[in-house]
């Protein structure tokens, strides 16, 4: 079996993959979480582009912070979002630690 087949089989295996994975299925089914996460989502895109422009974000900031809070209110995409940085944490991991080792052959 390859690394890239190992690496895709241990992922898998992995108890917080799973549970990520579980709530994506629940949280795409139900059309209030969904609309308040894309809700969520569409208000941090104005606020972030307000910030690169260097305009005034006062107003988008506290709006997304208002709609940040509803989606907390909610403990199954509180536990989302969690999950959804600790995956993305380990997924820049493990592309770093790729990148290095390309980088090394190279060297």
């Amino acid at each position: 079996m390859s690394k890239l087949q190992n690496l895709k089989k241990a992922l898998n295996k992995d108890e917080i993959i799973k549970r990520f994975k579980q709530l994506e299925t629940i949280i795409d089914k139900d059309e209030l979480l969904n609309y308040e996460y894309k809700l969520l989502q569409d208000l941090q895109k104005l606020m972030v582009q307000k910030d690169a422009k260097k305009l005034d974000s006062t107003k988008e900031t506290m709006e997304y912070n208002k709609q940040l809070e509803v989606v907390l209110g909610h403990v199954l995409m509180s536990e989302y979002l969690d999950l959804l940085e600790v995956v993305n944490n380990d997924l820049q991991f493990i592309q770093s630690v790729i990148t290095n080792e390309i980088n090394a052959d190279f060297e």
